[in-house]
């Protein structure tokens, strides 16, 4: 099982679709839900502090008019009480002295999982193409959101209509339509195309 250092475009991606992806069980139980959601995702997904105080939000039906949306914050506490999620911190002379290297080309938030992937590691889970771009200079792996949904149907054997659901969710809820060129962007549009 990897781990993944969580960049702010990807976990907005899956806070979009978490019922799918990152199912919070009535009473958080912290053990059986991490090691389920761990199984059927096959890796331990970490989020830097810097993400986490980004004032995050996704779109979601309003209560009164389901056509409009309205904003929803990203609340990330009781995904980290449940042990779905896992904090990580910019904490050693090396990660930092990257971090400040890597600030001067990519958002803060990449900037710092991209540090934490590279000193320990880890994978790197983003779709912004700069990030990926300079993660393969240093030899860092990356997945992207597309990837990461087709790992999930696959290992889950979600049904056609289940996968088009949340790739329908994740394009109406975080406004994220995957680059042509990024991995996996084929699989995405098939079942886009189904919808």
């Amino acid at each position: 099982m990897r781990d993944v250092v969580v960049d702010t475009c990807c976990l907005i991606n899956l806070w979009a679709v978490r019922a799918s992806l990152l199912p919070l069980p009535m009473g958080h139980s912290s053990e059986k839900t991490s090691s389920s959601a761990r199984r059927v995702l096959d890796m331990r997904l970490h989020v830097v502090s810097n993400v986490q105080t980004e004032g995050l939000y996704v779109y979601k039906p309003d209560e009164e008019d389901a056509a409009r949306l309205v904003k929803e914050p990203i609340v990330l506490s009781p995904y980290f009480q449940a042990g779905l999620l896992l904090r990580c911190d910019l904490n050693d002379d090396a990660v930092k002295a990257d971090y400040v290297r890597f600030a001067t080309l990519l958002d803060d938030g990449e900037s710092a999982a991209l540090a934490i992937a590279k000193n320990r590691g880890w994978t790197l889970a983003t779709d912004d193409r700069p990030a990926r771009k300079l993660a393969v200079q240093f030899d860092v792996a990356v997945l992207t959101t597309p990837e990461i949904l087709k790992n999930w149907a696959t290992r889950t054997g979600a049904a056609v209509e289940e996968i088009t659901d949340v790739l329908s969710n994740l394009q109406r809820f975080a406004n994220f339509i995957p680059n042509p060129k990024a991995p996996e962007a084929d699989w995405w549009n098939e079942f886009i195309e189904l919808n």
